[in-house]
């Protein structure tokens, strides 16, 4: 399910991230606008679209919701990521 926060960019915006990665296997460049927000108490993970965040958290469920973490899943996390996100 996929859920959109449509959060400020401003105050619960803790980090915007701009990532992008290409996947030699499936040869297709994902380019991610990446934050870390806080929603009731817990500190997440979102993909930014336009004025608004999709919560990875509720979108895609089993990727890590540290960006560190995330981060590290490598370009498989980043399609992932990406795929939830058009869903």
């Amino acid at each position: 399910m996929l859920v959109r926060s449509s959060l400020a960019l401003a105050g619960s915006l803790a980090a915007l991230v701009m990532l992008a990665a290409t996947p030699a296997a499936a040869q297709k460049t994902y380019t991610l606008k990446l934050a870390n927000f806080t929603h009731e108490g817990t500190t997440r993970i979102g993909l930014v679209e336009g004025d608004g965040l999709v919560d990875l958290a509720a979108a895609a469920p089993d990727l890590p919701r540290e960006m560190s973490a995330f981060l590290a899943t490598g370009p498989d996390g980043l399609a992932r990521a990406a795929d939830a996100a058009r869903a």
